[in-house]
């Protein structure tokens, strides 16, 4: 996977570090932001999916982000997703089946 979204990762992180390390500048100047500049800085962005967005501030369990983990939070997030569309692609072809199943043994069509 990594392999797949590196370089878009890395892309992302250099436009967006520079949203980070501006609001790091405005308070702290120690490499972390708030969780709300945090989530100010993704929603305003157009480089995320909505899934990637919510998933990326659901995430957060403290109150200060270390935002040069953003790479691998952002790959994280990428991996579930990914995870759950195989599982709703599966999903998809195992109802198929049922249903062809079932019709096999519906022979008058009464259900």
């Amino acid at each position: 996977m990594k392999l797949i979204y590196g370089k878009e990762i890395s892309f992302c992180y250099k436009i967006l570090s520079q949203c980070f390390e501006e609001a790091d500048f405005l308070t702290s100047n120690n490499g972390h932001i708030t969780l709300s500049q945090f989530k100010e800085i993704i929603r305003e962005t157009t480089l995320l999916t909505p899934k990637e967005k919510n998933l990326l501030i659901r995430l957060q369990k403290s109150e200060t982000i270390k935002y040069q983990e953003f790479p691998d939070m952002l790959y994280n997030v990428r991996y579930e997703i990914a995870v759950s569309e195989m599982m709703d692609y599966n999903m998809n072809d195992i109802a198929m089946f049922i249903r062809e199943e079932f019709a096999k043994e519906d022979s008058d069509g009464t259900g």
